[in-house]
């Protein structure tokens, strides 16, 4: 029997009502997309079938009853549900006093397959190293959750979930290293193992650069003025290492390049000097680039002794005048007018 659960009424009884109910084919479910499902009805008297009042979704199509033997046509509407969901039929003899049932299915609608996809809207470059945003694009059809790594201090969500599509938005901080700095953001789906991910980077704080034309300068005796020129992205500082040597401008801030002007005090001696200046970088960098200045000994003529300057003129009243003598021998002061007083000091 199709339907063990149909039996005569009264086996002992040839003559006894009969009522049998079973699926014209199977048993299975209605599909989810809707769909018709016949039940064979072996009866000997009149029958009727009926499904509950709030049954919406399934209804008898054509004759909802008979006499004898007879075929019942069940037709579901489509399931929009991701439940499945049953309906008793009841086919009864006569006024009632017999009744058989059937237990009607019908498939839930499949859940579609979740889906997940990141990318950066716009473009993937860096975040600049002053800091800024970031927006992210998330293609979902489920419900997802975003997250950093728990250590991560300098980047932020504006939001650690979503469900369907959405736009994730990062903030950084300023990056006050001197090296680019990386962080996986990661997005998984709620519902199973999916996850995808995005390395997220920000720019390094440009390299300082403190930097000098020329490491070193040659001046004559009389410290002539000589330029170099700096270039530099950090404010920064000279300073002479010797009294005699002198620099202009003695900082800069770095926002331009700049050019140091080398003076020096006259040198009277029959050697050269070597002095340097130390420019360094002000802002915590720890920039240090040296200029050396070389300085000519006094000018000596060929004839081993010269005077600086080689000629002077007095007023009518007298006084005092002084000058300088080079030479690479000792020397002494005649033929001086008796009017003349030359004192070597």
């Amino acid at each position: 029997d199709p339907n063990p659960n149909s039996k005569p009424s009264d086996p002992s009884n040839p003559d006894a009502p009969i009522l049998r109910l079973y699926f014209k084919d199977d048993s299975s479910a209605i599909p989810a997309g809707g769909g018709k499902k016949e039940v064979t009805v072996e009866c000997n008297a009149e029958w009727s079938a009926s499904l509950p009042k709030d049954c919406k979704w399934l209804t008898i199509e054509g004759k909802d009853g008979g006499k004898n033997d007879g075929t019942l046509t069940l037709k579901a509407a489509e399931n929009t549900s991701t439940e499945s969901r049953k309906a008793t039929l009841t086919v009864s003899l006569g006024e009632g006093n017999i009744t058989r049932t059937l237990e009607v299915t019908q498939d839930a609608k499949s859940k579609p397959a979740l889906t997940l996809s990141i990318s950066f809207k716009g473009d993937g470059s860096a975040i600049p190293a002053g800091g800024g945003t970031k927006e992210v694009t998330v293609t979902s059809n489920g419900q997802w959750s975003a997250s950093l790594p728990k250590d991560c201090k300098w980047l932020t969500l504006d939001k650690d979930g979503g469900t369907n599509d959405g736009t994730l938005t990062l903030t950084a901080k300023e990056n006050t290293a001197y090296e680019p700095r990386k962080v996986t953001l990661t997005v998984s789906l709620d519902e199973g193992d999916k996850s995808q991910t995005l390395e997220i980077t920000q720019a390094a704080n440009p390299k300082p650069v403190l930097e000098l034309e020329q490491e070193n300068v040659v001046t004559g005796p009389l410290g002539s003025a000589r330029e170099v020129k700096i270039r530099s992205n950090v404010a920064w500082k000279a300073t002479p290492t010797v009294a005699w040597l002198h620099v202009k401008p003695s900082e800069g801030t770095g926002s331009k390049s700049a050019t140091l002007t080398i003076t020096a005090d006259e040198n009277t001696a029959e050697k050269g000097r070597t002095g340097t200046i130390t420019i360094e970088s002000t802002d915590g960098s720890k920039l240090t680039r040296t200029l050396t200045v070389a300085q000519k000994p006094a000018a000596v003529a060929a004839t081993g002794i010269s005077l600086n300057p080689a000629s002077m003129t007095m007023g009518s009243g007298g006084g005092m005048v002084g000058f300088n003598v080079y030479a690479s021998k000792g020397w002494t002061i005649s033929g001086s007018p008796d009017w003349m007083h030359p004192d070597a000091t």
